[in-house]
């Protein structure tokens, strides 16, 4: 079964890249004076925005050729990740004002949420097919 390959245009392919480089380098280091939570919450919500939207673009044009629990997991991903996303950014603005342990806690639970949410999509998102 193929996927429809006009989803592995370039911007699907440099955004999967961007993705795994970001991955791999999300305990890079964090410059002196920076609060590496704030750090990590501001990469991940930028990734995790950008991986569950082209997941759920990639989801949308292929619905016919998946797997019902592809499609759930984006229904879901629709329903729920923009209140995530939201409360992730809300929270990282607040921590950043007031930096309490209750703040850090609410920030930390937030960023676990969003994580998982781009984990599911990562998993699902398909690898680029390779180039000749």
């Amino acid at each position: 079964m193929k996927l429809c390959s006009a989803v592995w245009c370039p911007p699907f392919r440099v955004l999967l890249v961007c993705t795994l480089c970001v991955l791999c380098g999300s305990c890079a280091s964090v410059s002196p004076g920076n609060d590496p939570l704030v750090v990590n919450a501001e990469r991940t919500a930028k990734l995790a925005f950008n991986t569950v939207d082209a997941f759920l673009e990639w989801e949308y044009i292929n619905r016919s050729l998946i797997g019902q629990d592809v499609t759930d997991t984006a229904d879901s991903l629709r329903e729920f990740f923009p209140e995530n996303y939201a409360t992730l950014r809300n929270l990282t603005k607040a921590y950043k004002l007031n930096r309490t342990a209750e703040n850090r806690a609410s920030l930390t639970t937030a960023l676990r949420v969003v994580q998982t949410a781009l984990n599911e999509a990562l998993k699902y998102l398909p690898p680029p097919e390779p180039t000749p």
